[in-house]
C-alpha cells in the first residue's frame, strides 16, 4: 500500500475509534440533557474537535483523490462510513497508477530495443528479406506499444520481455559476434533462425548487419573458448612433399607420406587469407601452431606416372582457434550460398539493377491498384495539391467542405464511401506525414518488403495492410495523428466545420441534447429537450465508439445569441472507461470577444469553461482515437453548472440530478 495511503486508512481507524468512545460519553450525557442538566462543557470541547478532526480528515482525503483524478464532492461525505469507499478507491487508483508505472518502464525500454532494430541496415544486400520481415514485425509490435496502455497491464507487462526477446537475441549477436565466445554466438545463432530464419542468423554473425552509416566493428582479434579435454589425433593423408610441420609436445609423430617424383612443378602459393590470422590461445589453452601451405594431392598411380590427377583431399583437423561463424559460413555454402549468388537482387555486390528495380516498381504499383486503392486515391489527392500549389490550411478547407465527415472513417475503409472518392481526402494525412520526412509518399512502395513484388505471397499477406502499417510505423502516425487532428481543427473549425456526432443546444427556458447515429456522415438524430431546471444542469452522457485513427465531433451552441443565467460548462471524457485527454477543444467568441481561439487540448482531470453565453458561445470538441489497430470506446460528460432556483415549501428538498443519456440511465 502506498504510505500516504496507510496514513489515510490508520486515520479514518483513530477516527472511528475516538468517535465511538466519544459517542458512549454523548450517549450518557444525553440522559442528563432530559433531567434539563446542561451537558459539561468538556463534552462539548471534545465534540467541536471531533468535528472539526472530521473536516479535516475530510479535506485531506478529498485532495489526495483530486491527485489520482477522482472527483468527490464534499458536502456528499458526512460520515466516516461515507468516506470507506473513498479510501477503497483510491487504494484501487494507486494500485493502477503502480502497474502503470511498471508498464510504462517495460514499455519505454521495449520500444527503444524496437527503435533499435527497426533502424538496421544490411551493409552490402539492402533488401535482405528476411531482415525486412523482421523489421516489419518490429514495426506492428512498436505501433501496439506506442499506443494507448492496454487492460490487463500486470500480464501484458510480465509477457512483454517473451516478446522481446528474440529482438533482444538479434542485437546482442549483431553487437557482439567479434567479442562473445564460440558458444554464445552459437546459441544466439539457433534462438535467431528459430525467430526470423537462418540468412537473418548468418548476417548478423558475419558481421554485416549495423546502422546506416555505421563504422562496421573489426573482426575478433581474440576468441575465448574452452580447452578441449584432449588434444585430438591428426589424420594420415596424402601430400606432396609437406614443408616440415611443428606438432603439439603431447601430439603422437606424424604418419609417414608417400614419395614423389622431384619432376612434378612445384606447389602454387596459398590464396591470401580471408581473414586475419588468430594470434596465439591463451596459455590455459592448447597453444596453436599454424599449418604450412599445403600442396595439390595426387594420387600413388599419378605419381608413378607423372600425371598431376588430383585425387580427393582428406582435410586435416584444425589446430587454430576457428570462430562458429566461419564453420556456419561454410556449412551454408551449399544449402544458402549458391542460391544467393544466384539472385543478382541478393548477391550484396552489385545491388538491384534500374531495371529490375523499375520492374519491381511496376508489379507493386500494380498490386497497390488491386489492393490498396485507398493509398492510391490519397496519393493521388497529394499529388493534385502540390501541382495546384495548394497550402495544408487552404486543402482543409476544400477536403472538408466536399467531405465534413472524413476523419470518422477509418483509412483502409474511406473507398467505401462517396464511391471510392472519400480516400481522395486522405491526401491531407500523407501531406502531414511528407511535411515530416520529405520524399515519404514518393518513395514508399519501393521501401516496402520486397516480397511483395510477388504475386502468390501478397496474397498470403496483402499490399494493402503493410502499406498501412508502414505509413503508421514509419510515417510515425502512432505518435504524430493527435498533432495531424489538431492541424485540421484550426483550419477547419468552426468554417466549414465538421460533421457532428452530437451536442447540447442550450437556450433560457430549455436544453436540447441531439445525437445522430455512428454511421459517418448520417443525419438521422435522436433528439431530447429538457425544461426542468434539474434535469437541463445534467450531466449529459454521449457514448460512441472510434474506428483506428479516427475522429469523432460534438458541439455545445446557444439557440440565441446570450443566456440570462450564464452557466459554467464542465467536460470530462472517458476513454474504455478511463479518464483521457484525447481531444481538442475550440471555444466559439461571444459577442464583442477576440475571435475564435486556437485549438487546446482537453485536461485528463476535465476541462471547466465559465459563462456560456457570456465569455463564450459555445465550443466544438473534436475526440480522437490514436491507437491504429483497435476500436475505443469513449464517454462525453457535459454539465451546465448553474445556480439552483430557490427551493419553495418548508420541507423542500432539492433531488440529485439525472444521471442519463437519451432517457437511458447509465
Amino acid at each position: 500500500m502506498d504510505p500516504v495511503n496507510g496514513a489515510l486508512g490508520d486515520r479514518l481507524a483513530a477516527l472511528r475509534s475516538d468517535f465511538a468512545a466519544l459517542g458512549t460519553r454523548a450517549g450518557e450525557a444525553a440522559a442528563g440533557l432530559t433531567a434539563t442538566l446542561p451537558p459539561p462543557s468538556a463534552l462539548l470541547d471534545e465534540l467541536t474537535a471531533a468535528g472539526q478532526a472530521f473536516v479535516g480528515f475530510r479535506s485531506v482525503v478529498v485532495e489526495y483523490a483530486g491527485t489520482l483524478s477522482i472527483t468527490l464532492d464534499a458536502e456528499n461525505l458526512g460520515t466516516l462510513r461515507d468516506l470507506e469507499p473513498v479510501l477503497a478507491a483510491i487504494t484501487a487508483a494507486e494500485e493502477h497508477r503502480t502497474r502503470l508505472a511498471a508498464w510504462d518502464t517495460a514499455r519505454k525500454d521495449a520500444l527503444g530495443v524496437l527503435g533499435r532494430v527497426m533502424g538496421l541496415t544490411h551493409r552490402e544486400d539492402k533488401t535482405l528479406p528476411t531482415l525486412t520481415e523482421c523489421q516489419g514485425r518490429a514495426r506492428e509490435l512498436h505501433v501496439t506499444l506506442a499506443g494507448p496502455a492496454p487492460e490487463g497491464l500486470e500480464g501484458e507487462t510480465r509477457a512483454l520481455p517473451d516478446k522481446m526477446r528474440p529482438y533482444a537475441e538479434l542485437l546482442a549477436l549483431i553487437e557482439g559476434w567479434n567479442v562473445l565466445d564460440d558458444d554464445r554466438c552459437a546459441e544466439l545463432q539457433d534462438a535467431i533462425s528459430a525467430s526470423f530464419g537462418r540468412t537473418l542468423a548468418l548476417a548478423a554473425l558475419r558481421g554485416k548487419l549495423g546502422r546506416e552509416g555505421e563504422v562496421p566493428p573489426p573482426p575478433p582479434r581474440t576468441r575465448a573458448r574452452k580447452p578441449a579435454a584432449e588434444p585430438p589425433a591428426p589424420v594420415p593423408r596424402v601430400a606432396v612433399t609437406p614443408a616440415p610441420r611443428l606438432a603439439p609436445p603431447s601430439a603422437p609423430a606424424p604418419a609417414p607420406v608417400a614419395a614423389v617424383p622431384p619432376t612434378l612443378a612445384p606447389p602454387p602459393p596459398p590464396p591470401p587469407p580471408s581473414r586475419p590470422v588468430m594470434p596465439p590461445a591463451p596459455a590455459s589453452a592448447p597453444r596453436a601452431v599454424p599449418e604450412p601451405p599445403r600442396a595439390p594431392a595426387v594420387s600413388p598411380a599419378a605419381a608413378a606416372s607423372g600425371a598431376p590427377a588430383r585425387v580427393p583431399d582428406v582435410p586435416d583437423v584444425p589446430d587454430v582457434p576457428v570462430h562458429v561463424g566461419d564453420v556456419a559460413a561454410a556449412a551454408d555454402d551449399d544449402e544458402a550460398g549458391g542460391a544467393l549468388l544466384e539472385n543478382p537482387g541478393l548477391s550484396g555486390d552489385a545491388g538491384e539493377s534500374p531495371a529490375a528495380r523499375r520492374e519491381r516498381e511496376a508489379e507493386l504499383e500494380r498490386l497497390a491498384q488491386e489492393t490498396a486503392r485507398w493509398w492510391i486515391a490519397a496519393r493521388t489527392g497529394w499529388q493534385g495539391l502540390r501541382e495546384r500549389g495548394l497550402n495544408f490550411g487552404d486543402a482543409t478547407h476544400d477536403y472538408l467542405e466536399r467531405y465534413p465527415y472524413l476523419l470518422s472513417v477509418p483509412i483502409q475503409k474511406s473507398t467505401e464511401y462517396e464511391n471510392g472518392r472519400l480516400a481522395e481526402g486522405y491526401a491531407l494525412l500523407l501531406a502531414h506525414i511528407d511535411k515530416q520526412e520529405q520524399g515519404f509518399v514518393k518513395d514508399a512502395l519501393l521501401r516496402l518488403n520486397p516480397q511483395f513484388g510477388s504475386r502468390d505471397q501478397n496474397q498470403a499477406y496483402p499490399l494493402g495492410q503493410e502499406l498501412y502499417l508502414f505509413v503508421v510505423a514509419e510515417g510515425r502516425l502512432y505518435k504524430t495523428y493527435p498533432d495531424f487532428v489538431r492541424e485540421v481543427v484550426h483550419h477547419a473549425v468552426p468554417k466549414p466545420g465538421a460533421w457532428v456526432q452530437g451536442g447540447i443546444v442550450d437556450a433560457d427556458n430549455e436544453t436540447r441534447l441531439f445525437m445522430r447515429s455512428e454511421r459517418p456522415g448520417s443525419t438521422e438524430e435522436q433528439t431530447r429537450t429538457l425544461t426542468d431546471s434539474k434535469e437541463r444542469l445534467g450531466p449529459h452522457l454521449f457514448r460512441v465508439t472510434l474506428g483506428p485513427l479516427t475522429t469523432r465531433f460534438f458541439t455545445l451552441r446557444l439557440a440565441g445569441e446570450a443566456l440570462a443565467d450564464p452557466p459554467n460548462v464542465e467536460i470530462k471524457l472517458k476513454e474504455n472507461d478511463a479518464p483521457t485527454d484525447h481531444a481538442w477543444l475550440v471555444t466559439l467568441p461571444a459577442a464583442g470577444k477576440a475571435p475564435t481561439a486556437a485549438p487546446r487540448k482537453h485536461r485528463t482531470g476535465g476541462t471547466t469553461l465559465e459563462e456560456l453565453g457570456k465569455q463564450f458561445n459555445g465550443f466544438w470538441m473534436g475526440i480522437f482515437n490514436a491507437d491504429p489497430s483497435h476500436d475505443r470506446n469513449y464517454e462525453l460528460s457535459i454539465i451546465l453548472r448553474r445556480k439552483p432556483p430557490p427551493v419553495s415549501g418548508p420541507n423542500a428538498k432539492p433531488a440529485p440530478g439525472p444521471d442519463r443519456f437519451f432517457g437511458k440511465k447509465k
